[in-house]
């Protein structure tokens, strides 16, 4: 079409991320899905334990996003949750499971934490592990192990609040892949 390629390349910058060279790695997989594939008849078989829930039944293991519009009272329901898990003390009329809970308050200072604790009235139970901003690496620059480090030294460990995961993030530079890739790719770890 006559069009300069380096002038394509910049307007196509403009829009979004391309390779930084037509050198990049080309790699093709080829998987044989048949071997693959799930053997159902073995799984049906399988003994698979039960999903444990930190909260019975509304806070399941595994990785939960909470979210809701700004100042709706988040970071006190997780504190709480925090409390009541570490605790063994039921949540809104719900069981826990107990077990050992980490709190990352990332955008709290010591004094929001006591005001927040005495708010909610668990001054004198046994609090979770509580940490600040300056005290975590980010994630992707060591965050992971460190968090492995506190599951081997807990005999119960329960639960981890991180609050809030964009003050965790690393400051990104101009990177490929949508906000959904890359959360996908930074998460998947401490999944």
């Amino acid at each position: 079409i006559g069009a300069d390629p380096k002038e394509i390349k910049l307007l196509f910058d403009l829009i979004g991320n391309i390779p930084s060279s037509d050198n990049y790695e080309k790699v093709k997989s080829i998987i044989d899905f048949n071997s693959k594939a799930l053997d159902m008849q073995q799984l049906r078989n399988t003994e698979i334990p039960p999903l444990i829930n930190a909260i019975n039944p509304i806070l399941p293991e595994g990785f939960v996003c909470i979210a809701g519009r700004p100042k709706a009272m988040k970071s006190f329901t997780m504190l709480k949750i925090a409390y009541c898990v570490q605790n063994g003390k039921d949540f809104m009329g719900h069981s826990v499971t107990q077990g050992d809970v980490i709190y990352f308050a990332l955008e709290d200072s010591k004094r929001r934490m006591k005001t927040r604790e005495r708010l909610l009235g668990v001054d004198k139970w046994t609090p979770p592990q509580i940490l600040l901003q300056n005290d975590v690496p980010y994630l992707g620059f060591r965050f992971e192990e460190c968090l492995e480090n506190w599951i081997a030294s807990k005999n119960n460990p329960r639960l981890v609040i991180i609050d809030t995961l964009a003050r965790l993030k690393p400051r990104q530079g101009k990177q490929s892949g949508t906000a959904y890739d890359l959360d996908n790719q930074l998460l998947g770890k401490i999944q």
